[in-house]
């Protein structure tokens, strides 16, 4: 026993002689690793000034390569808080880390919601609304509008492009159910050029218009002239698809004629026709009861002229 606490204290003495040495290697090391979170921290903290300045992808890129060492410098501070502990000394605690890995997956989800945004605003400018998947347009709008409120409300500071993105978002959403409706109604020119007509804009109408231009000419604003129009639209296309099924059918039909020895345009014998009769009775009703629709005048004079 007197040998071990022989060889104890001596190590002691061993430990304290040296211990300066050590603390200072940690130390070292520590610094080493201040310095990379530094630089990482710095990467996530830098904002473009302007949505529309914003390289995205390299951005989002260079938020991924932050990520990346984070991930990897993890074990390397858990080594440095265990060496300290076994020497006995408090030099950093660290608490840093899990603030820059914090800020890390914040600017990555504004990166991205930034990125979505651009494409949402693509469609709003540039994209005539003919071509405009309207259901994922709207979805996106609604999907990124709380997105972006909950990184509002997340964030420890101010950031500009964050509530510009909100405040664009916002003034679409008021706009969504009539975009639907219009995306939905198979409007024609002319259905087109009445809705511009009723909301004060006659002749502003042309094929390649863009939801933004429908914003600002007051167009979405007029819901229910929207809604009653594009009813209207709606109700015609059904009943020129159901018309075009009725010529269809027609042009199908074939006149009955009975079979003869010899066969002549002179000498041609129609078979049972009553048959027929009926067909053009029950068609007769089924054309006058279209001409009934408040939304025939599309296709009344081809269902006169049929008839």
């Amino acid at each position: 026993y007197r040998t071990f606490k022989n060889d104890q204290s001596r190590g002691n003495m061993i430990k304290e002689l040296k211990s300066d040495k050590f603390v200072q290697v940690l130390s070292n090391r520590i610094k080493a690793k201040e310095i990379k979170l530094q630089k990482y921290n710095a990467i996530i903290q830098s904002y473009p000034e302007s949505i529309d300045a914003a390289n995205l992808n390299e951005l989002i890129d260079q938020i991924e390569f932050a990520k990346e060492k984070l991930i990897k410098l993890e074990p390397k501070i858990q080594n440095l808080m265990r060496f300290q502990e076994v020497m006995g000394v408090k030099l950093k605690d660290f608490g840093e880390y899990e603030i820059v890995q914090q800020g890390a997956a914040f600017t990555d989800q504004l990166f991205k919601a930034l990125k979505a945004f651009q494409k949402v605003q693509n469609d709003l400018t540039n994209v005539p609304f003919s071509s405009v998947d309207v259901p994922e347009f709207t979805s996106e709008v609604v999907k990124l509008r709380d997105e972006t409120q909950e990184l509002i409300q997340s964030s420890n500071k101010k950031i500009g492009m964050l509530d510009d993105m909100y405040e664009r978002l916002c003034k679409i959403v008021p706009y969504i159910e009539q975009l639907v409706v219009l995306s939905e109604s198979k409007m024609h020119i002319r259905h087109w050029n009445n809705l511009f007509e009723q909301c004060g804009q006659p002749n502003s109408y042309y094929a390649q218009i863009k939801i933004d231009e429908l914003i600002t000419l007051g167009v979405l604003n007029e819901k229910e002239i929207v809604k009653e129009i594009a009813s209207t639209a709606k109700g015609e296309s059904q009943l020129e698809t159901d018309f075009q099924a009725i010529q269809q059918r027609w042009q199908e039909v074939k006149v009955p004629i009975q079979e003869t020895s010899t066969k002549s345009v002179e000498n041609l014998l129609l078979g049972d026709i009553d048959r027929l009769y009926s067909d053009i009775s029950d068609t007769q009703i089924e054309l006058n009861q279209m001409l009934l629709y408040p939304y025939a005048q599309g296709v009344r004079d081809a269902i006169l002229q049929f008839s």
